[in-house]
């Protein structure tokens, strides 16, 4: 669910646009965020980079 989010991103930002701005081929980008597909973590931070969002780790409360 969450790599189809970043599809509909990439989609509405351009696939070639974000394809260039994170260094890979438009191609691979459709592959990398397919359903099936299992894109490496990699490859999504540069994605998502790319489409000007960060990922962040948080904890949720004390352990």
């Amino acid at each position: 669910m969450f790599a189809e989010a970043i599809l509909v991103a990439c989609k509405a930002k351009g696939m070639a646009e974000v394809a260039g701005k994170a260094g890979i081929a438009r191609e691979s980008l459709y592959k990398a965020l397919r359903p099936e597909s299992q894109p490496r973590f990699d490859t999504m931070l540069k994605v998502l980079n790319a489409i000007g969002l960060r990922l962040v780790v948080q904890p949720i409360g004390r352990a």
